[in-house]
């Protein structure tokens, strides 16, 4: 089996776009609508303060969720750990998912209804500073859209991660690939291409060509330079993988 080495971060970005590109259109198109019916669905079973608990609840546990996933792949990756049978990769990968956020999620949710002195996690609290600001600044309507927009988008995120670390474990030739780079650059190439292609699927970011989607990445290694370029669309789009940086 030969054995796939980025020597730089370019060619690892292209891994993630070679994936995209050769995943099913309606499969990929899967992202977008789970993600708005994931709010709509909670619309329709909560109200008032019980559906603000849950999507309190649920923006929290899906970034967990991610987090977990990209660290999974960073770990793939860089010590090419764990090398599993196909038959184990969903199992894998739904532990992985389930572990963190069951396990953060009520310290974090502590913080953000300020009822956290200290706790095994009170560290990581600043990825739910801004949410925690919002949540006092007096404005439930604004808090509330916010955190809808937060569970689309980490509902999405949630979903292409644990794409992107299955197609990973299933080839063996790519583990470990990434062991000569820098730890930090490898962890940031995985949030970068999971959120930038995400504020693709979801319309945040417009391409420049939708032909762009479709390019095959077909060099000997695998990979070429086609990327998806993207531009602001109004000015609008929220760059919401700098949230993990």
């Amino acid at each position: 089996m030969k054995r796939i080495i980025f020597d730089d971060t370019g060619k690892l970005q292209r891994l993630f776009d070679y994936i995209v590109n050769n995943t099913e259109e309606q499969q990929v198109n899967r992202v977008r609508v789970i993600s708005e019916e994931f709010v709509q669905k909670k619309r329709k079973d909560y109200q008032g303060d019980d559906y603000v608990d849950q999507i309190e609840k649920n923006a929290i546990y899906l970034s967990e969720g991610t987090l977990a996933v990209n660290s999974a792949m960073l770990k793939y990756l860089v010590y090419g750990e764990p090398l599993l049978r196909p038959n184990e990769v969903d199992s894998f990968v739904n532990a992985t998912r389930l572990m963190q956020s069951q396990n953060t999620t009520p310290f974090h949710l502590a913080y953000l209804r300020g009822n956290c002195d200290g706790c095994l996690v009170h560290g990581e609290h600043g990825r739910y500073e801004s949410w925690y600001t919002l949540r006092r600044a007096g404005d439930p309507t604004k808090y509330i859209d916010e955190l809808e927009f937060s569970c689309k988008y980490y509902q999405a995120t949630y979903v292409l991660s644990q794409h992107f670390l299955s197609s990973l474990l299933l080839n063996h030739s790519l583990a470990g690939g990434a062991r000569n780079l820098p730890l930090h650059d490898v962890a940031s190439v995985i949030a970068e291409r999971v959120y930038t292609w995400i504020d693709i699927l979801l319309g945040n970011t417009r391409i420049a060509s939708a032909n762009e989607l479709k390019a095959l990445l077909s060099n000997q290694d695998g990979f070429d330079d086609a990327k998806p370029s993207t531009d602001n669309q109004q000015g609008t789009k929220k760059q919401r993988w700098m949230f993990w940086k």
